[in-house]
C-alpha cells in the first residue's frame, strides 16, 4: 500500500477522534446531565485537546520526513 495513503487515513482518524473528543466535551446532554460538568473537566478537555494537536503535528512532521527520503 502507498506510504501517502496510510499517512492519510492515519491524520484523518486523528481528525474525528478530535472532532469527536470536542462534540463529546461540549455536548448538552453532558452539561445537563451534570451541572458541575463544566468545572470538573475544562482541564482535562483542554489537555486532551493539546495531546490530538501534538500527535498531529508528529504524525505530519513523520509523513514529510518520509517523503523526503
Amino acid at each position: 500500500m502507498d506510504v501517502i495513503l496510510l499517512m492519510s487515513a492515519v491524520a484523518v482518524v486523528g481528525l474525528v477522534g478530535l472532532v469527536a473528543t470536542l462534540w463529546v466535551g461540549f455536548s448538552k446532554a453532558n452539561k445537563e446531565g451534570d451541572p458541575n460538568y463544566e468545572h470538573k473537566t475544562g482541564r482535562k478537555l483542554t489537555r486532551l485537546t493539546l495531546l490530538y494537536i501534538v500527535t498531529m503535528v508528529i504524525a505530519i512532521a513523520a509523513f514529510v520526513i518520509l517523503l523526503n527520503r
